[in-house]
């Protein structure tokens, strides 16, 4: 990591923005993904998304682990450890770790055209690469990463954005309009 900050970017998940971006990129594979694809091409997605905007589209949190990044609560999803509607009513687990849709056109209105550009370039990028490739490739590629010897560790925004040669200017702003988000967010919810 280049540049060492105090972590300060948060951001909330957003499981229903979540299920339809797994789900968008599951029609664009006829329907069914193995789920390290999926977790791969969503952390990606992210990914990218942070760095051209300073925001994610799923606002999960992200970690190493052993076979790469992953974002932890699309993760515990995926593993049934976590119940979402939003995620059970569009994604099926389908046996040997493969994921499918429940509808044969889900929905997309929570993701921006933005957000669905930015789905299709992974997917383009990345969608249909070995996952013997894609996981080593990961590895190299996301200067993030950090090899969790069979746990987990956590990869704040500000080591991604860093790894990337942002500067420290560059990821205090960054972390403002996060933190401005973050807030409006909270008073959201509460009026809720």
């Amino acid at each position: 990591m280049d540049v060492k900050i105090k972590p300060r970017i948060r951001f909330r998940f957003d499981e229903a923005k979540t299920a339809q971006a797994a789900a968008h990129l599951l029609m664009r594979h006829g329907g069914k993904l193995p789920h390290t694809r999926l977790i791969k091409l969503l952390y990606l997605a992210d990914r990218q998304a942070l760095l051209e905007t300073g925001m994610t589209i799923t606002g999960d949190k992200m970690v190493s682990m052993d076979r790469g990044p992953v974002l932890s609560n699309v993760y515990d999803l995926i593993k049934g450890k976590a119940s979402g509607e939003p995620w059970s009513r569009l994604l099926a687990s389908s046996g040997h770790w493969i994921l499918s849709l429940r509808e044969e056109e889900p929905p997309t209105d929570e993701l921006s055209s933005y957000e669905l550009c930015v789905l299709d370039n992974v997917d383009e990028r990345f969608g249909d690469m070995d996952l013997k490739l894609l996981i080593p490739y990961l590895h190299q590629a996301c200067g993030e990463w950090q090899d969790p010897k069979g746990s987990s560790i956590q990869i704040h925004p500000e080591e991604i954005l860093s790894a990337e040669h942002r500067t420290i200017e560059e990821i205090k702003l960054l972390a403002e309009d996060a933190e401005e988000l973050w807030a409006l967010d909270t008073v959201r919810l509460k009026r809720g």
